[in-house]
């Protein structure tokens, strides 16, 4: 059986629920027995993870940064299990901002590199200030001129795991526009794209989460700015794949 698990079950639009919803049925029609779960209800005790039956799970896909699962009580006990992980957790690694200034070290000067350091006041000129981790624009800041020009949402998650400075590279501006494209690659052959647009330096993530505060303060309508946001639609899965 697998099972297929996020942070919590988030509305039904929500793209990490239809995200694990399409690898479920993926997987039953290949043949396995399929469980959902958020989680904060998987359970572990002597080196093995359990779901709300008390069984033992062996294989398990989570819609679920590695990055922020690493704080999570579950996370104590992946070395010692026998469960199976089918995102590999090296991916935390190529989602760590901290390679950037790694990469500028080996390879200073490469076209396809900005400069980056570990620390403050190394970049001349404008700069963007990132959390190692994060994702989204959340807590980026653009300094120009060393001022703070543009600034991303703040995220408490990534607080705490310190801050890379990369040069600034500005994004095209078309027609008022800064159009930022998402490719997804498998085996060297483009399988999907998408385009998202805001007129801010800054592109950000809308998707449907609890937003309590945002909930309560209501909403009025805007007159000069227009954002626009990306929207999904996952296939229906094909078992002759």
């Amino acid at each position: 059986s697998v099972y297929l698990a996020i942070r919590r079950w988030r509305p039904a639009i929500s793209d990490a629920v239809q995200n694990a919803r399409y690898i479920g049925r993926c997987a039953a029609m290949a043949g396995y027995a399929v469980s959902y779960l958020s989680v904060e209800e998987i359970g572990t005790a002597e080196g093995n993870f359990y779901d709300l039956k008390d069984q033992v799970m062996t294989q398990v896909y989570k819609e679920y940064a590695w990055d922020l699962f690493r704080h999570d009580a579950p996370f104590e006990s992946i070395n010692y299990s026998k469960c199976w992980w089918l995102e590999p957790m090296w991916k935390m690694l190529m989602e760590c901002k901290g390679l950037l200034p790694i990469l500028w070290e080996m390879f200073t000067e490469h076209p396809n590199l900005l400069p980056a350091y570990s620390s403050p006041g190394m970049v001349s000129g404008s700069f963007v200030k990132k959390p190692v981790f994060g994702r989204h624009g959340a807590n980026l800041q653009i300094v120009v001129n060393d001022s703070i020009v543009s600034e991303g949402r703040r995220d408490e998650r990534y607080r705490d795991d310190g801050y890379i400075y990369q040069g600034f590279a500005d994004t095209a501006n078309l027609d008022g526009y800064r159009p930022v494209f998402e490719v997804w690659v498998v085996s060297d052959e483009v399988c999907g794209i998408g385009i998202r647009e805001d007129l801010e330096d800054v592109i950000y993530r809308v998707a449907a989460e609890e937003t309590p505060f945002t909930s309560a303060i209501g909403t009025s309508k805007a007159t000069n700015t227009r954002h626009e946001w990306q929207t999904e639609t996952l296939a229906t899965a094909d078992e002759t794949n």
